[in-house]
């Protein structure tokens, strides 16, 4: 898809069971207009059950005008039993990435034209 996408802050410090907020920023580098849905991968994957999203984009399609620059939220918790598990026990550092589709509305837009 012909965007851009980038946080507004690339590491943040989050204390478990304190909500955290970050934004992103995404451009629409083309003259047409987009719709999108992104799936994201959190590493290392053991720790992927206890980040809880309360607001994210990743959930709903976005919709980019030609050449649209839009913001994104993202407010998450990590829940505290994190720190309980073996297997979570000692991990720091936790990133969450995202990968921009085509949404299945993207066809409905794209017909339109």
């Amino acid at each position: 898809m012909p965007l851009t996408f980038k946080p507004e802050t690339l590491s943040i410090y989050s204390e478990p069971g304190i909500p955290t907020l970050n934004f992103y920023h995404s451009e629409n580098l083309s003259n047409n207009e987009i719709v999108g849905i992104s799936t994201y991968n959190v590493s290392p994957a053991s720790t992927a059950k206890y980040i809880m999203k309360e607001e994210c984009f990743c959930f709903n399609d976005q919709r980019w005008l030609p050449f649209e620059t839009i913001e994104l939220p993202l407010l998450l918790t990590i829940d505290p039993k994190i720190q309980l598990d073996p297997a979570t026990r000692g991990i720091k550092t936790i990133s969450i990435s995202y990968t921009f589709h085509p949404s299945s509305i993207n066809q409905k837009v794209i017909t339109k034209q």
